[in-house]
């Protein structure tokens, strides 16, 4: 676990004078390196409750002190927040504060996963490859039919991270069998190929139960898109691009 101490001092500074972590005279932090501009704070629920303190004083009246200081500064930062943390949940639990999540909530924007715009999905993937290929000074290479129907109907529960990291374990794999192209068990290499052994794996299994049912329930709504969508629980999109990737059509 990074220390608290660290943490503070990487967003608030250090300041030589009263901290003795700070070797080498004082240090700026992200939010006097932000001034005048945005200061963007991924996975703000890990923050420790000290510093979220520190935070909200920030957000409530743009002043703070660095790490083992007593001035206080004024900071002119515009903060941008994000998380893939249920802050709700967390307040709840008492792991975030209240006033904290209530301040950051003045523009709050809920980012749609890839499984809900699955149109993305090819676009990303070819850019992460293609950032991969260059990171390691790799060939680039096509991806196979059967990866590109892997990708689609793939979960993604990890969103963008989880779909780099593949993307770039399955430029090396691919690089490492010596193919020209990149195949679907290079991505997701701990899953038999659809085509081995003529067996239907889980992932499949749970693909074709879900088009049966979401054909069920568009059929029984008489394709009534909002309906559907309610009954499922989902977006109108997701719905939308479910429809396009099991390629569902009304008879």
């Amino acid at each position: 676990m990074i220390p608290q101490s660290l943490l503070e001092g990487d967003l608030f500074g250090i300041d030589l004078s009263g901290h003795s972590a700070a070797l080498g005279g004082s240090t700026d932090g992200n939010v006097t390196v932000a001034e005048g501009g945005t200061l963007f704070l991924d996975e703000v629920s890990a923050l420790p409750m000290a510093a979220q303190a520190k935070l909200l004083q920030l957000l409530r009246d743009n002043t703070y002190r660095r790490l083992g200081g007593t001035q206080v500064r004024q900071a002119n930062v515009r903060v941008v927040a994000a998380t893939n943390v249920n802050l709700h949940a967390a307040v709840i639990e008492n792991r975030f504060r209240e006033d904290l999540y209530d301040r950051l909530r003045v523009l709050e924007t809920s980012v749609p996963t890839l499984t809900e715009r699955t149109e993305d999905l090819l676009l990303l993937s070819l850019h992460f490859l293609a950032q991969a290929s260059e990171r390691h000074q790799l060939l680039r290479m096509p991806l196979s039919p059967r990866a590109l129907q892997a990708i689609q109907l793939a979960s993604w529960p990890g969103n963008v991270r989880e779909l780099a990291n593949r993307m770039e374990s399955a430029a090396i794999q691919a690089h490492l069998r010596g193919t020209g192209w990149i195949e679907d068990t290079d991505i997701f290499p701990g899953e038999p190929s659809r085509q081995d052994h003529g067996m239907e794996s889980l992932h499949d299994a749970t693909r074709r139960f879900q088009r049966k049912h979401v054909l069920g329930v568009l059929t029984a709504t008489d394709w009534n898109v909002a309906e559907t969508a309610r009954v499922l629980e989902i977006s109108r999109s997701h719905l939308y691009n479910l429809i396009r990737t099991f390629e569902l059509k009304r008879e």
